[in-house]
């Protein structure tokens, strides 16, 4: 029976019951780091900064060397406000790295599937998609010189870890990798990103009857991702095609 795949921060309906301080910590680590009257930014530099982290260290730079001796409320208030938005980016990204986090589609993977979509932008799939061109993803395809379902692991192995994928897509760690079956084959991965290394899922479903690789990419803790997960997928697209 599937279950639908939690969001990385809790829902409405899930912050209910939970103890009232996690409820607050959780929506005010959310509303400080990804505040909802921000677009979310479409560009994503070979440092991963974010536009929203990058203007609270040069706003507190600049009121520190500028204004060091003059003594205002409001240049005290604007120092606040960017170290709460620094501390909001660190503690999600502690939260990311240092807890135990299962594989999201351990789950879906008995009916030889992935997890579905969990409703943030920073979550993407091959498969049906209402937003994508086509209604739809198309899955990654088999590296040309795969021979079979080994292979094929093997070489997309190679090119996550192998430093194939450009920058800032890197640093990435093999989580686990099994074979379930004659034809089919799954690999978790996961990549650190940006300043403060925020951490990303990547889950790969192999299928060697179709010759086809089903992904799933996305954020683990956060909303928005500055596009980093369609980018890192097509560049684990282009790797391929030429292996």
């Amino acid at each position: 029976q599937r279950r639908p795949c939690p969001p990385a921060l809790p829902t409405r309906a899930e912050a209910k019951a939970l103890p009232t301080e996690h409820c607050l910590v959780a929506k005010t680590l959310r509303a400080l780091a990804y505040p909802a009257a921000m677009p979310e930014p479409k560009l994503y530099g070979e440092w991963g900064v974010s536009p929203m982290s990058l203007l609270a260290v040069v706003t507190l730079a600049a009121t520190s060397l500028f204004f060091r001796e003059k003594r205002s409320g409001i240049l005290n208030a604007i120092r606040v406000l960017c170290l709460l938005q620094l501390g909001a980016f660190a503690a999600l990204s502690a939260q990311a790295n240092f807890a135990q986090w299962p594989s999201p589609s351990e789950a879906f993977l008995s009916e030889r599937a992935l997890a579905p979509l969990d409703g943030r932008p920073c979550c993407i799939r091959s498969g049906p998609a209402p937003k994508a061109p086509g209604g739809k993803v198309a899955p990654l395809p088999f590296p040309r010189q795969a021979r079979n379902l080994d292979d094929a692991v093997a070489m997309t192995r190679s090119a996550i870890l192998g430093g194939m994928l450009r920058s800032p897509h890197r640093i990435a760690k093999l989580v686990s990798e099994r074979r379930l079956d004659a034809t089919h084959a799954y690999a978790h991965y996961t990549f650190q990103i940006g300043l403060f290394r925020f951490v990303d899922d990547v889950e790969l479903l192999f299928d060697s009857q179709k010759r086809t690789i089903a992904f799933r990419s996305h954020l683990r803790v956060g909303q928005g991702d500055m596009g980093a997960n369609h980018d890192r997928m097509a560049a684990l697209r282009a790797a391929l095609l030429v292996l």
